[in-house]
């Protein structure tokens, strides 16, 4: 059978019409993405593209270390401001959304971190407004999304907001995003590099993605190109970001963390990963570093499913290692060894349904996960022995 005669009916040799016989192939970004130094400044500018006033979504530090840029350059522009709270909850998207109509303005923007981003792209969507993401750091692929995650009180995820459309700008201020520690550099390259894997294996069972479709060719190329990258330019953006300086390797791995890996996951796939993230989050211990650092640990754990070659799970180790990213229970905050019950919470949590670890290519059962996430651990633990200088990276 030719590709075009591939199609199905609902109602054989009838006349009804032919439906397809898979979903099509489905891509989505945000409208626009602009990435530079000094570019924050600029936000009124690009705010006046639609409409006069904006309610700025945004912590108390964080404008007080950027606001003074973006008021200096805002002529009529009204910068209206909505303090976030630190969780992306429920609470807080009520909260947002009150004070906007309230204050009656035009433009959402979100200027922040992950979880400012995702509350921020929560109210938009409920008040139907224009929004501009401006990431200040490039620790996670929450920027370019259509997706938002909500958190309870205590930080668990209860919920993905699957919205209806992406931000209209995305604004990246490379500079800013080079100012913060390096240490949310390496996470978000974490949170990168998972999507290589994990677009791969969603790709693989066939599953639809985020978008409601099939992945394209583009989207699985730009997940690739995250492991690609990262294993080879991340030390470098490491080491320039540590004194300061955007270099080239610095502006691409930002690039790589903020718009290949949200554009790869989102119009790709996700799978094991972030389920294992989300079921880390139940051990009180480990539940508080950076997103990137617990996905870096649940990749190790994807390979341990997928049944990688050691060679493949050395060069993970060692690659990741070097960036200064946990691979190891221990490395996640665990000061002893989890207890069976720990483990087997973990695993329950990451196997609730509609988990990504449900779009592997093959069944996965917490037994699975348990064992995964022990062996991840002891081979993990097992080769930094051999290779002492895996033990302490320079950059952390």
């Amino acid at each position: 059978m030719s590709l075009d005669q591939e199609v199905t009916t609902s109602a054989g040799r009838d006349g009804a019409r032919p439906e397809p016989a898979r979903p099509p192939i489905t891509f989505i970004s945000p409208s626009r993405y602009v990435q530079g130094p000094g570019e924050i400044a600029r936000l009124a500018e690009y705010v006046r593209e639609y409409g006069e006033a904006a309610l700025v979504i945004t912590s108390e530090g964080t404008w007080s270390r950027e606001g003074c840029k973006i008021l200096a350059a805002s002529g009529s522009t009204q910068m209206r401001l909505h303090h976030f709270s630190g969780e992306s909850t429920a609470a807080d998207i009520d909260s947002g959304e009150a004070a906007w109509r309230e204050v009656g303005s035009e433009v959402v923007v979100g200027l922040g971190g992950g979880k400012v981003i995702d509350t921020a792209k929560a109210i938009a969507h409920r008040v139907m407004a224009p929004l501009i993401i401006v990431p200040t750091l490039a620790s996670t692929d929450a920027p370019c999304s259509s997706l938002s995650v909500v958190y309870d009180d205590d930080g668990e995820v209860v919920e993905y907001l699957f919205l209806k459309r992406n931000p209209d700008l995305v604004l990246v201020d490379s500079a800013v995003v080079a100012s913060a520690p390096a240490k949310f550099l390496a996470a978000g390259m974490a949170d990168a590099l998972s999507t290589r894997f994990e677009s791969a294996a969603a790709a693989a069972s066939g599953t639809i993605n985020c978008a409601g479709g099939r992945p394209s060719a583009a989207a699985l190329a730009l997940g690739a190109m995250t492991w690609d990258v990262v294993r080879t330019h991340g030390l470098s953006a490491l080491r320039a970001v540590a004194r300061g300086v955007v270099t080239p390797a610095v502006e691409l791995v930002i690039e790589v963390n903020t718009l290949h890996s949200g554009l790869g996951f989102e119009s790709g796939g996700y799978a094991a990963a972030h389920a294992v993230h989300n079921g880390l989050l139940v051990v009180p211990e480990i539940s508080g570093g950076m997103h990137g650092e617990r996905v870096n640990f649940g990749v190790l754990v994807q390979l341990m499913l997928e049944r990688r070659p050691e060679s493949e799970l050395d060069e993970f180790i060692t690659v990741t290692r070097r960036l200064g990213l946990p691979v190891t229970l221990e490395h996640l905050g665990a000061s002893t060894a989890l207890s069976e019950d720990d483990i087997e919470r973990i695993a329950v949590r990451t196997c609730a349904p509609g988990e990504g670890v449900h779009q592997m290519p093959f069944p996965v059962t917490p037994d699975m996960v348990a064992a995964a996430v022990q062996g991840a651990d002891e081979y993990a633990r097992d080769l930094i022995e051999r290779q002492p200088a895996l033990a302490a990276p320079s950059l952390r």
